[in-house]
């Protein structure tokens, strides 16, 4: 059980579009007692979606010349669709923020109740763990460490028993809240009126409709960071949906076309392993993918059209070979990858 999911926090932003500034008489406003509207968009048999629609008053601006946020308080429509599909373990969830407040930070929270002093976030062709708490000599720096850090895509916080992944899409900045509830912050957006070197930049406010997509992932322990990898490329990438008609059908089945199967895959992964590209280069396909994990493991990966591909090698990152081109079977490669190894496979 999983209680106050869902919760935005708006709090000051006296910083530029590098940094986040904190202000030092800043007041933190919270949805946690705000109104709300509840509606039931979707109530069907694969899929189920509520509409929560949350107002937070929120001080205007930041007044500067008094170095405060503005006694003047406006309304800061939050509009969420929170859905679940048949067979899901996850939770998918679709924010719109109407955006008329100045020089401010929107974060949403995750209390994941967990007993960790640790958290996941995902980097570039790694997985990086970091410690919750901030350093105790924290204050003799002088650049302090911030409780935020960077994501590319996903952020986990669990002990043995419980905790939560929040996976989003184009949304680079996370924490883990050095609180008894472990909530998992993550940054919407920052809005303010300078850029880096610049005084004054208007384009910084973020004023308007702004959209972000993010999932909920329970989790009963330790996840599984390919898992999580897999769930994040689904976000990005998004799924087409197309339907045909019984006429359409026979139009695309005139003359000699070969029917395609129900289902089938282009290029197929089973390993601890996320595959970050496949790119057709001098005639040759070629295949990138890493290994999130502290462990070696075993890949196998399988391409269609077997006739095409009967060899495999390894190569460098600007396709030099490494190894000699080993044959497949019936255009697969069994092969193993090392812990954290980075790999580029090119298919001949």
């Amino acid at each position: 059980v999983y209680t106050g999911l869902l919760t935005f926090e708006d709090a000051a932003d006296v910083g530029d579009g590098y940094a986040h500034g904190v202000a030092v008489n800043d007041q933190v406003f919270s949805t946690a007692a705000a109104r709300c509207a509840v509606a039931v968009v979707h109530n069907g048999p694969l899929q189920a979606t509520l509409r929560v629609r949350t107002e937070l008053e929120a001080p205007a601006r930041f007044r500067f010349d008094l170095m405060q946020r503005s006694p003047e308080l406006v309304g800061l429509v939050i509009d969420s669709r929170v859905t679940l599909r048949r067979g899901s373990a996850h939770v998918e969830i679709e924010t719109t923020v109407h955006n008329v407040v100045e020089d401010h930070r929107l974060r949403v929270l995750f209390p994941a109740g967990a007993a960790a002093q640790t958290y996941l976030a995902d980097t570039p062709f790694d997985v990086v763990e970091r410690p919750i708490a901030l350093r105790a000599d924290n204050h003799l720096y002088r650049e302090l460490e911030v409780e935020t850090k960077p994501q590319q895509s996903w952020s986990a916080v669990h002990d043995d028993r419980r905790g939560l992944a929040i996976v989003s899409t184009g949304l680079l900045e996370s924490a883990v809240c050095d609180l008894p509830d472990r909530a998992l912050a993550l940054t919407l957006f920052r809005a303010t009126r300078r850029a880096v070197g610049r005084p004054d930049e208007p384009g910084g406010q973020l004023q308007g409709a702004l959209h972000f997509r993010y999932w909920i992932v329970p989790l009963t322990g330790a996840p599984d960071r390919c898992y999580l990898f897999d769930l994040a490329q689904r976000l990005a990438a998004g799924v087409w949906n197309v339907q045909l008609q019984p006429r359409d059908l026979a139009l695309a089945r005139q003359g000699n076309r070969r029917r395609l199967p129900g289902r089938a895959s282009f290029l197929s992964v089973d390993a601890p392993a996320v595959v970050t590209s496949a790119r057709f280069i001098d005639g040759g396909l070629e295949v990138r993918m890493f290994n999130p994990t502290d462990a070696a493991g075993r890949v196998n990966l399988a391409v269609a059209e077997p006739e095409r591909f009967r060899s495999a090698q390894r190569v460098d990152f600007e396709s030099r070979p490494l190894t000699e081109p080993q044959p497949l079977e019936q255009g697969r490669l069994l092969a193993d990858i090392a812990a954290r190894q980075i790999v580029t496979w090119r298919f001949a």
